[in-house]
This record gives C-alpha cells, sequence and structure tokens, in this order.
C-alpha cells in the first residue's frame, strides 16, 4: 500500500482531491509531521515520539476519496513486538 502510493508535497494535495488515489507524504522530524498534520486537518499530537494513531511511524487516513499516508522519511519503522513468554522482554 505504502509503496505503492504516489508522493506528494502536501501543498500540492489539492491537485489530487477526488481522485481515489493512494498518496503519500514524508517527514523526516517531528516538527514537520505536525506541520503536515496541522495542514491537513489530523491529530498531529505526538506521544513519545511517535505521532498517535501511527503504526510503524506511518500515519493513514482517509481524505476526499484518497487514502492518505504520513511516512517517516527513512520508510515504515519496525514496531515494537512483545513476546509473550516470561520475563516479557521487548523482542
Amino acid at each position: 500500500m505504502v509503496g505503492g502510493a504516489l508522493s506528494i508535497h502536501v501543498d500540492n494535495r489539492e491537485e489530487y482531491a477526488n481522485k481515489n488515489m493512494d498518496l503519500k507524504m514524508f517527514y523526516s522530524t517531528a516538527q514537520d509531521f505536525e506541520s503536515i498534520a496541522a495542514k491537513i486537518g489530523v491529530m498531529n499530537e505526538l506521544k513519545a515520539g511517535v505521532p498517535r494513531g501511527a503504526y510503524g511511524g506511518v500515519v493513514s487516513f482517509w481524505w476526499k476519496s484518497n487514502r492518505m499516508f504520513i511516512v517517516p522519511q527513512s520508510g515504515p519503522m519496525n514496531p515494537i513486538t512483545y513476546l509473550n513468554e516470561p520475563p516479557y522482554r521487548i523482542g
């Protein structure tokens, strides 16, 4: 999904309104993410350095019939997985 999405700049998003496309925008810092999210109107808060609602650093949502992704510049991060065995370590 994210890999096949068309890369766009947040300021050019209106060109793609109602086109039924997968679109992605990249962020490299927390400030970049907050700026992009504020312009689009999605929650721009971070908790522990990770955007709220993100999976692997990627925030996905629908915008004017398009599936949108806000993606870290380095690409999707590996989410932390918890091993369900004592001593319940992160692995």
